[in-house]
């Protein structure tokens, strides 16, 4: 505990994971209501930070507040869709989205054709990755001038009903078939987790990040610079803070537990 109080009040800003962390679906996690109130309070700056890209932001944060987590604005929510719809936007892309209805709806605004995709942008959308719609994507990466783009590359996620497979089996079913290399914009990339922190002001050495998956979460966070806290809840199975050449800097049962430590 001494140790994860240092570490943790050596750091100028936090990132927290949302699923799996602070809920799943529409349930909180052990005090994690009372926690950011709590965490709120102490002035730390903090952003969430999350993969999701089943639904939009506004779903996000529609959820969050349902919960009873009241006090949280869209400022301070940042997301693999906010990423991925920067870069179709930076590049003036035209992509073909594998995502689901809810989750098209952050790429409103941008113009885009119903043909001549150059792209695709691939999420998790259970209703949009069968295979009328991986081959239509297989066939606009046949040109080597096209693009995939994965919002992340997430192996499995916690639903209500267990574990859920996740959307990387169906970029790296894109992979194998193309021979191509999807760009991963979400977590664990490193511009992912550097962007956040220039979000926050600060730097990623000052930051340290909170979540359930050891790989997206906390490797890549501390490969990125960053310190990195693992939680059991979520998709947390025993075992996996040995399962990566980098170790959590620090394990606690729930993000409760670890702001209860640090205030």
């Amino acid at each position: 505990i001494l140790l994860l109080n240092r570490m943790a009040s050596g750091s100028r800003a936090l990132l927290i994971d949302l699923s799996g962390t602070i809920f799943t679906d529409r349930v909180p996690t052990p005090r994690a209501v009372s926690a950011i109130s709590k965490l709120i309070k102490t002035g730390l700056p903090f952003l969430f930070v999350s993969n999701s890209t089943k639904e939009s932001q506004s779903s996000l944060l529609e959820r969050m507040h349902s919960i009873g987590i009241n006090q949280v604005t869209s400022d301070i929510i940042f997301t693999s869709l906010t990423c991925t719809k920067d870069l179709v936007e930076s590049n003036q892309l035209n992509p073909l989205l594998l995502l689901s209805d809810d989750a098209a709806k952050d790429f409103n605004g941008i113009p885009r054709k119903s043909t001549s995709h150059d792209s695709v942008v691939i999420g998790l959308a259970p209703e949009k990755l069968n295979y009328l719609n991986l081959n239509a994507a297989f066939q606009i990466l046949l040109d080597d001038r096209s693009r995939l783009i994965a919002a992340h590359k997430g192996r499995y996620f916690k639903s209500a009903d267990g574990l859920a497979i996740g959307p990387g089996a169906f970029v790296e079913s894109l992979e194998y078939s193309t021979g191509r290399q999807a760009e991963i914009v979400g977590k664990p990339s490193a511009h992912f987790f550097h962007r956040a922190a220039h979000l926050l002001g600060t730097k990623p050495s000052d930051c340290c990040m909170i979540g359930d998956d050891v790989r997206d979460d906390v490797e890549g966070a501390m490969k990125a610079g960053m310190k990195g806290v693992l939680v059991r809840t979520g998709k947390y199975r025993e075992g996996d803070e040995h399962s990566t050449d980098a170790p959590p800097d620090y394990i606690c049962e729930t993000f409760a537990d670890f702001v209860d430590i640090l205030v």
